[in-house]
């Protein structure tokens, strides 16, 4: 279904109502548990999704069905809160739905405050990832509310301190460990999910007035936490397996904003060269999360010039396949630039100078 959602969406003209009672069906509720059936769900949300975006005007409006898909975004996990927000916004009264939704959202998070463990944890996550997407999909209904949405990400879940104690151990002494996805703590995939929610506030509006109201700040909170390896104060006590997901989320959102050329230019020489330094990371697993979207974007022609400095950083990786593959990877675009008649890599060698020329261990 999923593939099909993708490939050719027009297959599910004819059973768009099937697939909207399974969802209606499924649809979460404000005691109910996630279990094996609500991940089937999200599935469904995705295809769902897949054909609203090619097809608006076929995507069911009945009042049970949007209610199901609010269920979805108040309550599901956040991957389908996403999916459900997608749904709601493709098909007619995108406006009013927006609007509806949140105002709910922001209902409910004045009810459950505070609280980042447990049912009420998981509704804080499907709501940060609803209000992300809703401020992508529909900026101009989020702005309405947008300072009480800014400080809901920052106030509540990004300015939060730690639940989990380091004991004797500094943070430090805990970076060679990594959280996978089901490991994560809910307050760190809260975190998470914030950053996302104001980055695509970012994402969602490029005019002057935004980038110097609004951008800046956004900017410098990323740069902090790439700076900082992933606490927002050099004083922070957070278990070091937090950090590296944390500095690793704020790096791939500074690559994806400064896809935006008005962002590329507000990300300072200096903030260039700590975020270049990721692709020498402790961790494995933060340094081939970064170098690998790093040459998505630059493979996209979406990334400026001076972002193929930090990939000749991995001359010293110690992982041989990693690192042999990014050789042939970045012999791959010379040999592109070369039939372009293009001075890319050429250009590159002085901005590695200079990124050599700062670095700590050179």
């Amino acid at each position: 279904l999923l593939h099909i959602s993708t490939t050719n969406p027009a297959v599910f003209k004819a059973h768009v109502r099937e697939l909207c009672e399974g969802l209606t069906d499924g649809a979460p509720t404000r005691d109910g548990d996630q279990n094996e059936d609500h991940a089937k769900g999200i599935d469904l949300l995705k295809a769902c999704a897949g054909f609203g975006k090619r097809f608006p005007g076929e995507i069911p409006v009945d009042r049970k069905f949007r209610g199901a898909l609010e269920g979805w975004a108040r309550w599901g996990a956040p991957r389908g809160a996403k999916f459900a927000v997608r749904i709601l916004l493709a098909g007619e009264r995108k406006e009013l739905g927006a609007k509806e939704l949140l105002g709910k959202l922001l209902e409910e998070h004045t009810k459950e405050k505070g609280k980042m463990h447990g049912k009420e944890g998981r509704h804080l996550l499907a709501r940060l990832a609803a209000l992300a997407e809703l401020w992508r999909s529909a900026s101009e209904i989020v702005d309405q509310e947008g300072d009480a949405v800014v400080d809901l990400a920052i106030k509540d879940v990004l300015l939060q301190p730690s639940s989990v104690e380091v004991g004797a151990k500094t943070a430090e002494d805990t970076e060679d460990s990594w959280l996978g996805d089901k490991e994560l703590p809910m307050e760190v995939e809260a975190k998470l999910l914030a950053l996302t929610l104001l980055s695509n506030r970012l994402l969602s509006h490029q005019e002057e007035a935004t980038r110097t109201s609004t951008a800046k700040p956004v900017m410098q909170l990323l740069n902090t936490l790439v700076a900082n390896s992933g606490a927002l104060s050099k004083t922070a006590v957070m278990p070091g397996s937090h950090r590296a997901r944390l500095r690793l989320h704020a790096s791939l959102l500074l690559l994806k904003l400064c896809t935006v050329k008005a962002y590329d230019t507000m990300l300072s020489p200096n903030a260039f060269h700590q975020l270049a330094y990721l692709a020498q990371d402790a961790l494995y697993e933060v340094r081939h999360g970064f170098v690998q979207k790093l040459k998505k974007y630059l493979g996209q022609n979406r990334l400026s010039q001076r972002f193929y400095a930090p990939v000749f950083l991995l001359a010293y990786e110690p992982r041989l396949e990693f690192k042999d593959e990014t050789v042939t990877w970045l012999r791959a675009r010379a040999m592109r630039f070369v039939e372009e008649k293009q001075t890319v890599m050429e250009s590159v060698y002085a901005r590695l100078l200079r990124l050599l020329a700062h670095h700590p261990d050179f």
